[in-house]
């Protein structure tokens, strides 16, 4: 199969849903939600059209917002939205005839699960993170949602997503073997290329990955594993 390149975009497919390589900082990843919309997303956007009929303002936190386009449908539902990400995207998100209105979208830069209070003052009535939590080191995954659901009130919801270690990626992962506190390390290098994912990461079992969110303060409400390796949850905030 060919790769030809266009802009920033490898046209070489990753997986059955024809995603393709559409770079967000080059080294965390392909921006999924930019190429299509799964049931996470979804499901997040319900709950927010909800919301925003109950609450003036209703607040969406996107933490890990990539390129933001779950952050414009947020906004397109008239929540206002914080977003955080390691690269400035609300820039790109203004002046890509995206349908969100803008002065309801902030930006913090920088590791989202130390994004600080004042970037999220008002009420917080659900938290999003796709293909995020990974990135940092378990402990550090635990101290950033404990930090976000001290932040919001009981019933709000969390739409979680991450890598599962029963995947193709567990392959060649230099931390596989050990426990899920410890285990942070870098994709086999043929992986790595072929997601756009060098940074080290922490790849978890569905067990684990449940356990991430109790002992952030989360419960489970449905928790399902895709065929392609991925974890995605619905919580709500005890």
């Amino acid at each position: 199969m060919s790769s030809e390149k266009s802009g920033n975009v490898d046209a070489k497919r990753l997986n059955s849903h024809g995603d393709t390589l559409v770079k967000t900082t080059g080294h965390h990843g392909p921006g999924i939600a930019s190429q299509r919309i799964d049931e996470l997303d979804e499901a997040a956007s319900r709950v927010a059209e909800e919301a925003s009929a109950r609450f003036k303002p209703a607040v969406a936190v996107d933490l890990g917002a990539g390129l933001g386009a779950q952050t414009a449908r947020f906004a397109a539902a008239w929540l206002s939205v914080p977003m955080a990400d390691l690269v400035a995207w609300l820039e790109c998100l203004q002046s890509a005839n995206s349908p969100h209105p803008g002065p309801r979208v902030s930006a913090f830069v920088g590791d989202a699960c130390q994004m600080p209070e004042d970037a999220m003052s008002q009420v917080v009535h659900l938290l999003f993170s796709q293909r995020m939590i990974h990135y940092p080191r378990y402990p550090a995954a635990v101290g950033g949602l404990s930090s976000f659901a001290g932040r919001i009130g009981a019933g709000a919801r969390l739409f979680l997503s991450c890598a599962c270690l029963d995947s193709e990626l567990s392959q060649g992962h230099s931390e596989s073997g050990k426990r899920v506190e410890e285990r942070f390390g870098a994709l086999a290098p043929e992986l790595a290329k072929k997601h756009g994912a060098v940074e080290p990461l922490c790849l978890y079992s569905e067990q684990e990955f449940v356990r991430l969110a109790e002992e952030s303060g989360f419960s489970a409400m449905k928790v399902w594993r895709l065929e392609l390796g991925t974890l995605k949850g619905v919580f709500e905030r005890r």
